[in-house]
């Protein structure tokens, strides 16, 4: 139990520094090129484009886990709905009028490996989040919830 825990932790640290310093970077390279103009009225005018971003960034997450903590019953719902990251980019390539803007291997490889810790934390009847070490998962395990996300996935590849 003990050899679980310190594996997530492990994990979740290594996760947190790579979000920190490779996915937020890529997203500030991205909102670079879509917002261009903003770098020709001046540095303070990037400034306080960017205190925007990062102001919308962080009070996300922190409403998000104020949701989640309050509505900790429902966990199973929010996991799901939190497996509708493809949205939206559909909705950009619908708005842009593009098609299959990335390969279908991308898409799986992502798909996959972001379904595996729901696949796990509800599907596996004697994970880490069994009662031992960490209270029960609210409705778990749930093949249902497993299944859902599944179809979810597959929809959103599709």
């Amino acid at each position: 139990s003990q050899y679980m825990f310190n594996t997530f932790a492990m994990i979740s640290l290594f996760k947190f520094i790579l979000f920190s310093l490779l996915e937020m970077r890529y997203l500030l390279t991205i909102w670079r090129c879509r917002n261009r103009e903003i770098f020709a009225a001046g540095w303070d005018e990037v400034r306080r484009e960017l205190s925007r971003v990062y102001s919308y960034f962080y009070g996300a997450l922190l409403g998000g886990l104020l949701i989640i903590f309050n509505a900790m019953e429902h966990l199973d719902v929010i996991a799901l709905l939190f497996q509708a990251y493809w949205v939206p980019q559909i909705l950009h390539d619908v708005r842009q009028g593009s098609k299959n803007s990335f390969e279908l291997r991308f898409l799986l490889g992502i798909s996959a490996t972001r379904c595996l810790t729901l696949l796990y934390l509800w599907g596996c009847p004697s994970g880490i989040f069994s009662g031992d070490l960490y209270p029960v998962l609210p409705g778990a395990p749930s093949p249902r919830l497993c299944l859902a996300a599944v179809i979810l996935q597959g929809v959103q590849v599709a």
